[in-house]
């Protein structure tokens, strides 16, 4: 019987024994006739690929296909290539088409060759395209590999990289291969672009000297208006205007008397000598000269001279005995 006839005659009933996963889980069932298959229901994404297994018990013969959500034929096979002599397995392996989108339903259909009683066990197994992807998260870089390609990067699905790189490894006999080039390697990333994995900038900004990704939020280097990550890579803030930072403990060449401009409006006070009068928005005081010392050494000692210069000059200044 030709593939094409076995297709059409699909179109008979088929016996729905719920959905299998896609991870390799065996399922056994009791096949027997009517109704002429059985069929296990499992999810895939366009560009995916299956491995499908139907095994029977010693001479019995199954026959798989596999089917879109309308019936449609889109792999088959009877006795699977490289089984063991006598083995009558049928082995599937197809990609599904990108036409399928996401979260496509397909069913394995399955019958007995000679539609004799059986116990078949079926496996699937789905595994994402080499490339394929929905977000920047499901894309890995990784070696191109090769033998004279390995310092070149490329992206893959994350699940897939080790298929990739068994498939890509350098084997003899090897080749002479020229240097990298001078400055080889670039800080592209592994991106998801129309489903497919690529190489390519970082998405997102870079502020304040971290990187972040689009659409994320963050406070302002001003420290009151908030920050939002464009698209385009620019980085957008509110314009609210920011309170003064008042922090005295943080200016020690300075001593505050008032705590804002509307107290300093009321009230007076004078400056030592050596000290100077000062106001700004978080209040008002005296100052000694910036460049007064953190502290001044006042310890005693033959030749050490006196600190009391210092001491009037940077009244504000601790001293250590």
């Amino acid at each position: 019987m030709s593939a094409e006839s076995i297709e059409s005659a699909l179109t008979g009933s088929i016996r729905d024994l719920g959905e299998i996963p896609g991870t390799g889980e065996a399922r056994t069932t009791r096949y027997s006739a009517p109704p002429r298959y059985g069929a296990y229901t499992f999810n895939v994404n366009g560009g995916d690929e299956v491995d499908v297994w139907v095994r029977g018990a010693g001479r019995q013969d199954p026959m798989a296909w596999i089917l879109d959500a309308r019936g449609r034929h889109i792999g088959f096979n009877d006795d699977a290539v490289g089984e063991p002599s006598g083995t009558l397995a049928s082995h599937v392996i197809v990609k599904v088409p990108a036409s399928l989108g996401i979260k496509a339903k397909l069913r394995v259909a399955f019958r007995e060759y000679r539609l004799a009683p059986a116990t078949f066990t079926v496996t699937v197994r789905v595994k994402p395209g080499m490339f394929a992807c929905t977000t920047d998260d499901d894309c890995v870089k990784v070696s191109k590999g090769g033998c004279c390609t390995a310092w070149q990067s490329i992206a893959v699905n994350a699940s897939r990289a080790d298929d990739y790189a068994e498939q890509n490894a350098c084997r003899p006999p090897y080749p002479p291969c020229a240097p990298p080039p001078a400055g080889a390697g670039s800080g592209e990333v592994a991106r998801c672009e129309a489903g497919a994995c690529v190489m390519g900038a970082p998405r997102g900004c870079l502020y304040g000297g971290v990187q972040r990704g689009v659409g994320d939020s963050f406070p302002s280097t001003d420290g009151c208006n908030t920050c939002t990550c464009t698209a385009s890579g620019g980085v957008a803030c509110t314009k609210r205007a920011c309170a003064p930072r008042c922090d005295p403990a943080s200016e020690p060449n300075r001593k505050y008397v008032g705590s804002s401009p509307a107290q300093c409006m009321v009230i007076r006070y004078a400056c030592e000598p050596n000290t100077t009068g000062f106001s700004n928005e978080c209040g008002c005081g005296c100052e000694q000269p910036s460049d007064c010392p953190a502290f001044i050494n006042c310890m005693p000692g033959p030749g050490v001279p006196s600190c009391a210069p210092q001491r009037a000059r940077c009244p504000f200044t601790p001293v250590a005995y």
